[in-house]
């Protein structure tokens, strides 16, 4: 099964290969897990920052792309990229040259063969690959091998639930005996142009405007989707521990559940895990799961966020970058108890979110604030919630001070 996926991806050079990084950068796009903005969350204690982003970085299946796309927006980093496909390398070195690459090297090799680069890494990037794998616990065991002990991997799993209806018609598909041929790509956008509105509505996916994404998405080999519940399991058996979720917004009652009702109270009763996983039933569409994950043997104090313990007010909080269409930071007032009778949530809220500077800690910006409250400890109470919520609907990151 292993042959027929590489010879899948020498055909069908997946994803649609860019043709111009600074291009292509230029329009805001970057990689789902990168480092040079998402660092905050995986070394919350300041590693990368200390290290001027000077690490070494693999992208474990980088197809046309991802490793080149690294490079360019790493360029402190040494980037290295392995795929299966010489096709997909051979326009990864296209970008290598186009662009001066020299933080870039690239190799034909199996996620299985990793180790045999003699190499660590700080950073792993394997997004949309360990699900194609004919054993993805070995896949993910042999990347581990080569992550250094203070490393983070992003990684990226197809979910079950959001992508049922591709499910349905690669089984239906399937019963029509349709290989990776031109002709019979034909035929899936043949039957996409009259498949029922209930089903063209469960699939949102850009894969659906060129060929290769179309094989990709409906005709490939190996192809598994993970519920939360299954990537929790799947990487503890590899031994490894999820730090968090990279679209944290997905997985949290705020934003999605309305406040003061009895369904908000029973969510928030539930252990993380099983909130989690609650959210996923509820919101139905999550087609990805972006996280990343460590060695358990990594202390937990050096990335974990502990919004309750008294040292969270030493904490430093950063902005993440705003998502399209994403609501003014204000509008988490909804899921939040006011510190004083008749206080304005957004103009409490946008104070405290203002102050917000990549230097001001979270006493910092409580002080400075000069919220309204009739206690100390009801405006410290309100304050920890405003920064969890803040965090959970991706609004902010946090650097842990460190000795």
């Amino acid at each position: 099964m292993a042959d027929v996926v590489a010879a899948q991806y020498e055909k069908w050079i997946y994803p649609q290969p860019i043709m111009d990084l600074a291009e292509y950068c230029g329009k805001g796009m970057t990689d789902g897990v990168a480092p040079h903005y998402l660092h905050p969350l995986f070394w919350p204690d300041g590693e990368y920052e200390r290290r001027e982003g000077r690490i070494n970085i693999l992208v474990a299946g980088c197809g046309a792309n991802a490793a080149a796309r690294y490079a360019y927006q790493h360029p402190n980093a040494q980037v290295t990229g392995i795929d299966l496909s010489e096709a997909s390398l051979n326009h990864e070195r296209y970008l290598q040259e186009k662009h001066q690459l020299g933080n870039l090297s690239l190799h034909q090799l199996r996620i299985e063969e990793v180790a045999s680069l003699g190499r660590e890494f700080d950073f792993i990037d394997s997004v949309g690959v360990l699900h194609h794998l004919p054993n993805p616990e070995e896949g993910l065991r042999q990347l581990k091998t080569v992550l250094k002990p203070n490393g983070v991997m992003g990684l990226m799993l197809y979910g079950l639930y959001g992508r049922v209806g591709v499910y349905m018609l690669q089984e239906f598909f399937h019963r029509l005996y349709l290989q990776q041929t031109e002709g019979d790509v034909a035929v899936v956008k043949e039957t996409l142009t009259q498949l029922p509105k209930a089903q063209l509505d469960r699939l949102r996916f850009t894969e659906l405007t060129y060929d290769a994404g179309l094989v990709d998405l409906f005709l490939h080999p190996i192809d598994r989707g993970y519920t939360v519940e299954s990537c929790l399991n799947y990487v503890e058996s590899c031994g490894m521990t999820l730090q968090g979720w990279i679209e944290s917004r997905l997985y949290y009652p705020e934003g999605q559940v309305q406040p003061d009702t009895v369904l908000w109270k029973m969510l928030n009763l539930l252990p993380e895990p099983e909130r989690w996983k609650a959210m996923e039933l509820f919101n139905g569409g999550i087609s990805k799961h972006l996280f990343y994950v460590c060695h358990q043997e990594r202390p937990v104090h050096s990335y974990r966020i502990q919004f309750e313990d008294e040292q969270f007010l030493g904490y430093i909080p950063r902005r993440r970058v705003l998502r399209a269409n994403q609501p003014e930071p204000a509008s988490i007032g909804n899921w939040l108890d006011a510190p004083a009778t008749g206080s304005d949530h957004a103009s409490l809220i946008n104070r405290l979110f203002s102050l917000i500077d990549g230097q001001n800690t979270v006493r910092d910006c409580l002080e400075k604030a000069a919220l309204p409250s009739s206690s100390p400890e009801q405006i410290t109470k309100y304050v920890r919630q405003v920064f969890q919520t803040l965090w959970r609907m991706e609004y902010v990151m946090f650097n842990i001070p460190t000795a």
